[in-house]
């Protein structure tokens, strides 16, 4: 029974505290938006890019993602660019 109200807990601060990965049973993917509505892509280029949200990749976890965006910045700065949970 303790066992069962300790996970509960755990869940609830997971979810306050914004770590919904952790916190739900359903895994949350990443995308790397570059710049206003331009995300980037598993197409050829320096990034590949798109404009279609549908077409952005898709990353298992915000440290791919982060890598990805900081692979991208060896192109290009892309000063706003940000990571954004799907």
């Amino acid at each position: 029974m303790k066992l069962r109200i300790k996970k509960k807990i755990i869940h609830v601060a997971y979810a306050l505290l914004g770590d919904f990965q952790t916190a739900s049973k359903e895994k949350v993917m990443y995308i790397v938006e570059l710049e206003e509505g331009v995300f980037i892509a598993d197409f050829e280029g320096d990034p590949g890019r798109t404009k279609v949200i549908h077409n952005a990749k898709k990353y298992g976890s915000r440290k791919k993602a982060e890598k990805a965006l900081s692979e991208a910045r060896f192109y290009r700065p892309f000063l706003l660019a940000e990571i954004r949970s799907v």
